[in-house]
């Protein structure tokens, strides 16, 4: 059954604003969003756009907070600069939950919302808005179709996987275990066959729509994918062929994890924090190949085949592929490789690391891997 807002909407031009019915609906698992407005004797000078960005921002109050919160948001924030809004809609209130509200805007592009961010930031108004909400609000973004006087925006598929890829790599960016550069890609596993995968080789400020929907085979079904990133879909691809079990996959260029792969010197597991993630053993490194080439891909898989207990491997002069049951675990793991990776590099300088008791680990004695200065 499709959810419905009734809304007001807010039509803007040279300075004035006309006020109109708004609808916005969203049926589960459709793929649109549609949207109408009828406007009466105000025409926007905007109104021969055919094509526009769409945000919906979300709002989840703190109870009793209502009242204060729309008082605050109906003041009509300053805007920034000379190109207001194709339309406003600032309240949609959903009616099996009276805390979650939405805010819909359009806007001519990306960079018309930043500058509208800018200036209200400027004036404090989210940090007020902020005193009412339960938690920070999330904003989508979507590509938008204007056709007179209706919009039609193509929604987001798997929004809880989208969420779940983002706030995972939100965390490494959080606590440092992503190169300089900001390059990582991570997929979480949509089924059988099918992945849903970052879709730039950056992936810094990650949004929810920057991620498309891939065939194992490397296929696009949904979405783009930029060209390094399409290189390296078959290699998460592979590895959900090769065990089921995986759930998400991430690739980093962790900067000691890293110094690992280009010495083409596996990772022993001596830091206690692998082996809660999951870790038994080192961590294997694979020859290096051109990226996504069919050599690599079969090393990969060959090297899961071999060491079955492990959760990652070294891709040679180049990172590394983590892998767990949901982004979150695929996350931590990478965490752990990276402390692991500086921990044995430091432990290098004062006489090596040394391996865990014999048994402690479940192995018969400790790992021949030893990184010594």
């Amino acid at each position: 059954m499709a959810r419905q807002y009734a809304v007001m909407a807010h039509a803007h031009r040279a300075g004035s604003s006309h006020t109109a019915p708004v609808t916005v609906a969203a049926a589960p698992g459709a793929n649109r969003i549609s949207g109408s407005h009828t406007p009466s004797g105000v025409r926007s000078d905007r109104d021969d756009w055919t094509r526009a960005v769409l945000v919906v921002g979300h709002f989840r109050l703190r109870p009793g907070s209502e009242a204060a919160f729309e008082l605050a948001f109906l003041g009509r924030p300053p805007r920034s600069g000379p190109r207001p809004p194709v339309q406003e809609v600032h309240f949609a209130r959903a009616q099996d939950d009276p805390a979650h509200y939405l805010r819909v805007s359009m806007w001519r592009s990306p960079e018309d919302w930043e500058e509208f961010q800018g200036g209200v930031a400027q004036q404090g108004f989210w940090a007020k808005v902020s005193e009412y909400l339960s938690e920070a609000p999330r904003f989508e973004f979507y590509d938008a179709i204007r056709s007179g006087s209706r919009t039609e925006v193509p929604t987001l598929s798997y929004p809880e996987r989208r969420r779940e890829v983002v706030e995972a790599v939100e965390r490494l960016f959080r606590v440092g275990a992503v190169s300089h550069s900001g390059h990582a890609n991570m997929s979480v596993r949509l089924g059988v066959d099918r992945m849903l995968l970052t879709s730039n080789a950056v992936v810094r400020d990650l949004q929810e729509h920057e991620l498309a929907v891939v065939g194992f085979d490397g296929r696009v079904n949904e979405g783009e994918l930029e060209s390094s990133t399409q290189e390296i879909a078959v290699m998460h691809g592979a590895l959900y062929q090769a065990r089921p079990a995986i759930g998400a996959v991430v690739h980093t260029h962790s900067p000691h994890v890293a110094a690992f792969a280009v010495a083409g010197h596996p990772l022993p597991c001596r830091y206690e924090t692998l082996r809660r993630v999951g870790q038994v053993g080192d961590v294997p490194v694979v020859g290096w190949s051109p990226p996504g080439s069919d050599p690599l891909v079969g090393a990969i898989v060959e090297a899961v085949d071999r060491h079955p207990g492990t959760t990652a491997v070294l891709l040679a002069n180049h990172g590394l592929l983590a892998f767990a049951p949901s982004p979150a675990g695929a996350a931590m793991v990478v965490v752990a490789l990276e402390e692991a990776a500086e921990a044995e590099l430091s432990a290098a300088t004062i006489g090596g690391s040394r391996a865990f008791p014999p048994g402690a680990s479940g192995e018969a004695g400790p790992s021949p891997a030893r990184i010594r200065r």
